[in-house]
């Protein structure tokens, strides 16, 4: 026995040892894989509390079920239906009681990708911050949504019926993203927590341009809208960002009136807010307008109306557009130097063309300029009587 416990003694403990680092040394690399997932929860908890002032616990929520959503995208170019990825509820100190609630929502701008995140006061239904989660957005465009943009977000109340988003010049698309984001992020809100979205009854009769010179630039749209039990009409003038900016006929409405016909009227899609008058002089006849295309800065057109108003005697292009950049090289041969696209577009206009084509490498400047040859049409009808 004793020969046995001396041979075999040894290769014993060492097999009792390597058996207490495995038990062990599996405890701890499950502790230790505990601490880093503690920790990695810990980061990602963190991005969410900075957003709520006071808040120390976040806790992920069950949403409820809601009816799919479509909101129209920036410059007709269709529907989008956003959805909400994830959802927050925030806690103050030891109270089990929610202070806050974030909203992951999968929007789109001038591309698919964009993620924004809301916070919401659950105590003054408040916006109190926002945060891109994900975009994929043109960087020169995106990047001109800067402080001012984003500030307009805090405490911006949700019983605001429009509940728009004021645009960024130049970056339309990606500043409907955030629009369309928080219009369903407070769909969201009202199911999960009681929130009352405030409606008014209202018939949106027609949103169209103004054509008017005296008026045109400083209100562009001209809405006609039947609200109330009393089905009351009013015909309105609006500002570029569809804000109510005068009377045309009846009694000036409400503040919650006007707030629901800018609603309307900027989810209409019969208008365009990048393409506009600049001004027109009567004696000379010179009309210059503007419409914004690829580049940062709009395509501009100064048109010599002819004397019996109905026609075009010439015109001047100045445009930045980029379809002949190397990028584009494909197009360069065809499509030659800019303004050419800007130019053949006109031309066929002045040709009476039915249809105004576009031009393959140069989609963006032939939507442009589409929207600009069909409003210098309406104004000429109405001035003249061109067709």
């Amino acid at each position: 026995m004793k020969n046995i416990l001396a041979k075999h003694g040894l290769m014993a403990g060492i097999v009792l040892l390597f058996a207490l680092v495995f038990v062990f040394g599996g405890v701890y690399s499950r502790y230790m894989t505990a601490q880093i997932e503690a920790r990695a929860n810990d980061g990602a908890n963190a991005e969410w509390l900075v957003m709520f002032d006071g808040a120390t616990r976040v806790e992920e929520f069950n949403i409820a079920d809601i009816a799919l959503k479509s909101y129209p995208l920036a410059d007709g170019r269709g529907d989008f239906t956003p959805s909400v990825i994830a959802a927050y509820k925030l806690y103050a100190g030891d109270v089990n009681t929610a202070v806050g609630v974030i909203y992951v929502v999968a929007s789109y701008g001038k591309f698919a990708g964009v993620q924004v995140a809301f916070a919401f006061d659950l105590a003054t239904d408040t916006v109190v911050a926002v945060k891109v989660i994900a975009q994929s957005e043109t960087p020169s465009y995106y990047g001109t949504l800067g402080t001012a943009f984003f500030a307009q977000f805090e405490n911006k109340a949700l019983d605001d019926i429009a509940l728009t988003v004021d645009a960024v010049a130049g970056a339309t698309y990606s500043s409907k993203s955030f629009e369309i984001a928080l219009l369903f992020a407070r769909e969201q809100y009202a199911a999960d927590f009681g929130f009352e979205i405030p409606t008014i009854v209202m018939t949106l009769n027609s949103v169209a341009y103004n054509l008017d010179p005296a008026t045109f630039v400083a209100m562009p749209f001209i809405a006609d809208v039947t609200y109330g039990e009393d089905d009351t009409n009013v015909v309105v003038y609006l500002d570029s960002t569809f804000t109510y900016a005068g009377l045309v006929s009846g009694v000036e409405p409400a503040a919650d009136v006007k707030s629901a016909i800018q609603a309307y009227a900027s989810n209409a899609g019969t208008v365009s807010a990048n393409v506009s008058f600049v001004e027109y002089d009567a004696d000379s006849r010179e009309l210059v307008m503007r419409s914004r295309g690829y580049s940062f800065d709009a395509i501009t057109v100064t048109f010599v109306i002819n004397a019996t108003l109905d026609g075009i005697v010439s015109y001047e292009v100045d445009s930045d557009e980029s379809y002949h950049e190397d990028y584009n090289e494909l197009y360069n041969h065809a499509l030659g130097e800019a303004p050419y696209v800007e130019n053949h577009m006109i031309d066929q206009y002045l040709a009476d063309e039915v249809t105004i084509d576009g031009i393959a490498g140069a989609t963006v400047t032939s939507a442009a300029m589409q929207k600009l040859i069909a409003l210098l049409d309406l104004f000429l009808i109405e001035i003249g009587g061109g067709d």
